[in-house]
């Protein structure tokens, strides 16, 4: 018998109940029954980002339950974790930086913040960093001396490390700066910035569809 293969999918929208109870059973039919359970089947996720913010990044792809000739049951996570969003790392420069990324959901973002004087300039000249960004409500807000400390030229100062939460509005700019106070000296810099955890509750009302394709062997 030749192989037979089917294509399906379904769209589900996320209870308060499957919020809270950590993931969704979707049930998926085929367009004509097989002839016994013996397919093999695939499955993915198309998040479709409906709620405001843009995609949950929420959703991961779980196990199959209760196969049979006419379809199946997916059970689809819903997960919590830290999405990075950006990261940068240069080293041994002698230039300002000035990186910037756009932020696909309004939530709390973590930046971890990195830079380290070489110790080959002057210690009268001293490097600052700016973090900009923007609120849920619209407003610009930025974060610099003194709250993110210097780093001179020679090792008198020459290091500074942070990790500071930002709760920022989607579809926005997140920018990181350095500047110079001084004669420019070489410097290394590294940054990451993170999505924080989004609560399961907070995506009840997500739409999502499986997509699914199986092949009768």
């Amino acid at each position: 018998m030749a192989n037979i293969s089917a294509t399906a999918k379904a769209a589900h929208t996320v209870t308060a109940q499957e919020a809270a109870q950590g993931f969704c059973v979707v049930h998926i039919s085929w367009p004509s029954p097989f002839y016994d359970t013996n397919y093999v089947t695939t499955w993915a996720i198309e998040d479709t980002g409906n709620l405001a913010g843009g995609p949950s990044l929420n959703l991961a792809p779980g196990d199959k339950h209760n196969v049979s000739p006419t379809g199946f049951d997916a059970i689809v996570y819903l997960t919590s974790f830290q999405v990075v969003q950006a990261k940068l790392t240069k080293s041994n420069i002698s230039v300002p930086v000035d990186f910037s990324t756009v932020l696909q959901q309004t939530t709390l973002y973590n930046i971890t913040l990195y830079y380290q004087s070489l110790g080959l300039g002057s210690g009268a000249a001293s490097l600052s960093p700016t973090i900009s960004w923007t609120d849920p409500q619209d407003n610009p807000q930025n974060l610099a001396y003194p709250y993110l400390g210097p780093i001179s030229g020679d090792l008198s100062d020459p290091l500074q490390n942070y990790s500071i939460p930002f709760l920022a509005l989607a579809g926005s700019t997140l920018d990181v700066t350095t500047a110079f106070t001084g004669t420019p000296f070489a410097y290394n810099v590294g940054l990451s910035i993170e999505s924080q955890p989004t609560a399961a509750t907070d995506i009840t009302g997500t739409i999502f569809i499986v997509h699914a394709m199986a092949s009768h062997r």
